[in-house]
């Protein structure tokens, strides 16, 4: 049986209007194509808006080359690329494209279409929904680019650096690499590093495999032969030690791959056989020294005197029998102060390693009497008060059924406070290249974008400069000087950060005229944000006199007064007050712009550290890192009242600095 035929012509005007409903309500751009003529015959809002158009009706008439330019993408002709798109379409049904749009204002657009046919008895139309992947496509350009400063950053490293693969294979080797193991380059495709036999042997593997289980592990050097595998001689021997950096997928917790980065310690290591084997000697002349004093009383004394040597002799109860001139001089005392005293009383309670004075002297001697001698190092108090390191030879001398002692010092406070700083020196180290590594971080994200806006506009003026009338010139101009002065606030802010965190930045207080500078830098901040903001300043209770480190207070009200306008809707007042209390100068900066979130708050001042909510908004994350140092080396405060979404204010407090 059919379908009577009056239900038939409903059906039929129920799917034209749900197909019409469809097609005028859909957020995707649609358009209806006459093929024969290549005209739009109908396009819904959402595809006059995606043109720039303010009505559908703009459209009809138009065909696909109109609103286009003349050339595609990929060098072919936007009319070509039309014809090709409309024949595929009506043979296999469908097709789908990337299509370089033109809207009627002139932006280019790069946009997906999927075409369809809809045949309508003996005549046919062809359906497009396009969808705009502008954005995705700029993304994809940006990764490139960001990868290729990777690769350029990796192979150029002064640092020798190799990637393993998660089974322990090498994947990928850098210059640096090369060059220090020139030797082995040729068997490198053999070498694994969690099954090298020379790397278990030397007991390796278990820092190894923390590596590849998503732990940072230093691996102490080793005499590492240069050869790969069994059975092959060594090209040399070189001391090699490494830090490897797991990287691993942060969705899914799997290792993508493994780090490694080689130190090569084999001319330190030379150093210090060098320096044990002088050591060695000297000790060896000592010992000789030693016998041949006891050799003769009168050639002992001569020595012992004149010694340049501290040389201190301790009877068998272990107190001090006699010292030269030499060791008294390392005390401030004279030799007579010695007699009969233990070497506990002439040091403070506590030895530097925690060990109690009196336990380690009674340690240490009884080790020299058992073993004949004993070496350590000893602090004793001068008789001005400071303490001085000793370098202390301990020997046992035979005296019949008792023994003797005899005790070589060195003045080592030299050495150790050369020590000290060398520490300290190595974990200066240790934050520069973290914070190398996050500068390379923020670099990568801030500098992309000035240094693509300065090379767009050179190139404009370079391919242009004569089609260009003086005023794009002059814009062109202007938008490589602004962005280069944008990088080098981002580079002033690194480089005072770096003062500041290595002390390097002085607090010098000086009278200045706080309400003209606070005026100055409102026209300052208007100035350099094109008046985004108007900024609203006002004073009251102004002393006579007024004392502040103009260069750091500076930083701190520039910064805030620039957050402020930055992450305040255009045209949004910030207000910017300056009073005086009886004991400090208090400034307050208040916006109404996105605010901070409060799970923000704890980590704000840490560098590179910005809000959540920041989106789109450039920053490196290091004006408030300077504000906070900057109050406290005015001995200030520095407190912050925001909400999310409906602004913040910052309070600092400088007090006034005492007379």
């Amino acid at each position: 049986m059919h379908p009577p035929a009056g239900a038939s012509r409903n059906s039929l005007v129920f799917r034209d209007e749900w197909f019409r409903l469809m097609f005028e309500r859909s957020a995707d751009a649609m358009t209806l194509i006459d093929p024969s003529t290549g005209q739009f015959v109908d396009c819904n809002r959402a595809s006059a808006l995606a043109l720039g158009a303010t009505d559908p009706a703009q459209v009809f008439g138009l065909s696909p080359v109109d609103v286009a330019p003349e050339f595609q993408s990929d060098g072919r002709t936007s009319a070509e690329v039309a014809r090709e798109a409309t024949e595929l379409t009506l043979r296999h049904g469908s097709h789908r494209f990337e299509w370089l749009m033109k809207r009627v204002d002139g932006q280019l657009t790069r946009v997906d279409i999927v075409a369809t046919q809809l045949s309508l008895g003996d005549h046919s139309l062809i359906l497009t929904t396009t969808r705009n992947i502008e954005q995705s496509k700029r993304i994809e350009e940006d990764l490139r680019v960001s990868e290729s400063r990777w690769g350029r950053l990796f192979e150029q490293a002064p640092l020798s650096i190799q990637i393993f693969a998660p089974e322990g294979t090498s994947r990928r080797e850098n210059a640096a690499f090369r060059e220090l193991f020139a030797e082995v380059i040729p068997d490198l495709d053999e070498f694994n590093i969690r099954t090298d036999p020379q790397l278990l042997e030397a007991g390796l593997s278990p820092y190894i495999e923390r590596a590849f289980s998503g732990e940072v592990v230093s691996i102490p050097p080793i005499p590492f032969e240069m050869r790969i595998g069994e059975g092959r001689l060594a090209k040399g021997v070189r001391w090699i030690g490494s830090t490897m950096f797991p990287v691993v997928d942060p969705e899914s917790g799997q290792l993508i791959e493994v780090v490694c980065v080689h130190e090569d310690t084999t001319n330190r290591k030379q150093a210090e056989e060098e320096i044990q084997e002088l050591n060695q000697h000297l000790e060896q002349r000592i010992a000789e020294r030693t016998r041949e004093l006891r050799e003769s009383e009168e050639k002992f004394r001569n020595l012992f005197e004149q010694s340049r040597q501290g040389v201190m002799l301790h009877d068998e109860n272990a107190n001090f029998a006699e010292v030269n001139p030499a060791a008294a001089a390392l005390f401030g005392l004279a030799k007579e102060d010695f007699a009969g005293r233990h070497p506990a009383e002439f040091a403070a309670e506590y030895q530097p390693s925690g060990e109690r004075s009196d336990e380690m002297a009674q340690r240490e001697i009884l080790r020299c009497l058992t073993e004949g001698t004993a070496r350590f190092e000893w602090t004793h108090l001068h008789s001005q008060g400071h303490e001085v390191a000793l370098d202390v030879v301990l020997s046992r001398i035979p005296n019949g059924e008792k023994s003797l002692m005899q005790a070589v010092v060195t003045d080592i406070s030299q050495r150790k406070r050369a020590e000290e700083e060398l520490k300290r020196s190595l974990e200066r180290e240790r934050e520069l290249n973290q914070l190398k590594s996050n500068f390379v971080s923020m670099v990568s994200h801030e500098f992309r974008t000035p240094l693509g806006i300065i090379q767009s506009s050179a190139e404009i003026l370079n391919d242009y400069l004569e089609q260009l009338d003086p005023i794009e010139r002059q814009d062109q101009l202007r938008s490589i000087t602004k962005n280069s002065r944008r990088m080098a606030r981002l580079m002033e802010d690194v480089l005072l950060l770096g003062r500041l965190d290595s002390g390097k930045m002085e607090f010098l207080p000086r009278p200045l005229d706080l309400e003209g500078l606070c005026r100055s830098l409102v026209d300052e901040v208007a100035s350099t944000t094109e008046g985004r903001c108007p900024i609203e300043f006002s004073t009251q209770t102004r002393p006579d006199h007024a004392q502040a480190d103009e260069r750091l207070l500076r930083h701190i009200l520039l910064n805030l007064l620039n957050n402020a306008v930055k992450y305040s809707p255009p045209g949004q007042r910030v207000t910017f007050n300056a009073c005086a209390t009886s004991e400090a100068w208090v400034f307050s900066i208040s916006d109404r712009g996105i605010g901070i979130p409060k799970s923000d708050l704890p980590v704000l001042f840490e560098a590179f550290r910005r809000g959540s909510n920041v989106g789109q908004t450039p920053g490196t994350g290091l004006g408030l890192v300077i504000v906070k140092q900057s109050v406290e080396l005015h001995g200030g405060t520095l407190a912050i009242d925001s909400r999310e979404g409906e602004g913040t204010t910052f309070t600092v407090s400088i007090p006034f600095p005492a007379h």
